[in-house]
C-alpha cells in the first residue's frame, strides 16, 4: 500500500536517447563537484554506498545536505526491461524530519503565545456567558486552531506534497547529466 505520508518515492525517467556513461557520470558528479554545482560543501556532502556500471546508490551526510532538496538515500540503476529508462527511488527522512521539528517549534511558540494570553484573562471569565467577551473567545478558538494546523497538520501535508518535488528535481539532475554526455558524444 502506498503511503502518500512516507517519505519516500519511486519512479522511472525516460528520454529519447540515454548515454550509456550516465551511471559513471553521476558518481563522478557526486565524488568531485557534487550533485548541486552551486551549493556549498556542507550542502554537497553525499557518499556513495554502492556504484556499478548500470547502478548507484548514494546518500546524504549531515543535517544541511539532508535538507537541502531531501534526497537522502537514493538509489538510481539502468532499466535492461526498457530502452532508454532509468529505475530510482529516493528516501528523504531527514528532511521529513527537519519539517516536522520546526513545526513542532512553531506549535509550542504559539501554543505559550497561547497560555500567555490565557493567563491575561479573568479567571471568572469562562464561568457564565458573556455576550460582551465572544471577541476574546473567538481569538482564543482562532490561535488554537492555528496552532494545530501549523504544528500538527502542516509537516504531514508538507511530507506528502513534497515527493513530487524531490522526484521531480531528481529527474531535472538525470537530464542534465545526460545532456551533458550527449552533447560531448558529438
Amino acid at each position: 500500500m502506498n503511503n502518500p505520508f512516507a517519505p519516500r518515492g519511486t519512479g522511472t525517467w525516460t528520454t529519447e536517447k540515454l548515454s550509456k556513461d550516465i551511471i559513471p557520470a553521476l558518481t563522478d558528479r557526486i565524488r568531485h563537484g557534487g550533485l548541486f554545482p552551486k551549493a556549498t560543501n556542507r550542502r554537497n556532502n553525499y557518499e556513495i554506498l554502492e556504484s556499478g556500471y548500470d547502478r548507484l546508490h548514494f546518500r546524504s551526510v549531515g543535517i544541511l545536505a539532508g535538507i537541502t532538496i531531501g534526497l537522502n538515500d537514493v538509489r538510481i540503476s539502468i532499466d535492461h526491461t526498457c530502452a532508454n529508462t532509468l529505475v530510482y527511488s529516493f528516501k528523504y527522512r531527514t528532511w521529513a524530519k527537519y519539517s516536522i521539528y520546526l513545526c513542532l517549534g512553531i506549535l509550542i511558540f504559539l501554543a505559550g503565545n497561547l497560555f500567555i494570553f490565557r493567563s491575561a484573562i479573568p479567571p471568572d471569565y469562562f464561568s457564565e456567558f458573556k455576550p460582551a467577551n465572544n471577541g476574546q473567545l473567538v481569538a482564543i478558538l482562532l490561535f488554537s486552531g492555528n496552532a494545530v494546523f501549523w504544528g500538527l497538520l502542516w509537516p504531514w501535508i508538507l511530507i506528502a506534497i513534497h515527493r513530487k518535488h524531490a522526484a521531480r528535481f531528481l529527474e531535472y539532475i538525470l537530464k542534465e547529466e545526460n545532456d551533458k554526455l550527449l552533447k560531448k558524444q558529438f
